[in-house]
């Protein structure tokens, strides 16, 4: 009985491992779909369209292996957003 208790705890660990190693060797880096906003990624000043009056910035920066962008927004009277892209 020890036996069999040991081999199916054994079989669990080993399985999980593998469940583990997988999604830590998964990236979205190689996957084109996945880069079609890349260009976004960066520091933004944002301002009208005549460029003479800013409104604040924006930062968006390429996360979670590369499977989402997130951005964090700032104007210029202090007010902040958020938002993930995945």
């Amino acid at each position: 009985m020890r036996l069999l208790f040991l081999f199916i705890a054994l079989s669990v660990c080993g399985l999980l491992g593998s469940v583990v190693q997988a999604q830590e060797d998964y990236s979205c880096m190689a996957i084109s779909e996945h880069r079609q906003f890349d260009f976004w990624a960066g520091e933004w000043q944002v301002k009208n369209q005549e460029g003479n009056k800013r409104y604040g910035s924006n930062t968006v920066v390429i996360s979670d292996r590369g499977c989402a962008l997130k951005e964090n927004w700032r104007s210029t009277m202090g007010d902040t957003g958020s938002s993930i892209n995945f």
